[in-house]
């Protein structure tokens, strides 16, 4: 078997993850903050599933390629977080509107108004 050297920081910074990160991250829409912890959770990912090829023998680049294969294509993963990051948008856009007052406006909009004939 042969024996790897490599920290985790230099698994999780291959060029090949590198590139399938930042096509992911160009696909995804949603709020920053969002965006950035479910990037973080594929990177940890990835990096576990590059870490397991290592360990079973395969050659850095082909470990990364592997593990990327495992994940699929990055069009694919990113329509599968849209749902997550369209919630959080809304949530984003609700919190907006009750922080500016605006929340208060839409509300009265939604009462049931009483017209009284004189």
């Amino acid at each position: 078997m042969a024996s790897h050297h490599l920290t985790a920081g230099h698994v999780g910074s291959t060029p090949a993850l590198g590139r399938y990160l930042a096509e992911l991250s160009a696909r995804m829409r949603g709020p920053r903050g969002t965006r950035a912890r479910v990037l973080a959770e594929i990177h940890d990912g990835l990096t576990e599933a590059i870490h397991a090829h290592l360990a079973d023998g395969m050659p850095p680049d082909a470990a990364a390629g592997a593990a990327i294969a495992e994940f699929g294509d990055p069009a694919t993963v990113a329509r599968s977080f849209a749902a997550e990051l369209a919630t959080a948008s809304a949530r984003r856009t609700i919190a907006t509107f009750i922080a500016t007052g605006a929340g208060d406006a839409l509300r009265q909009l939604n009462q049931p108004h009483r017209v009284e004939v004189g």
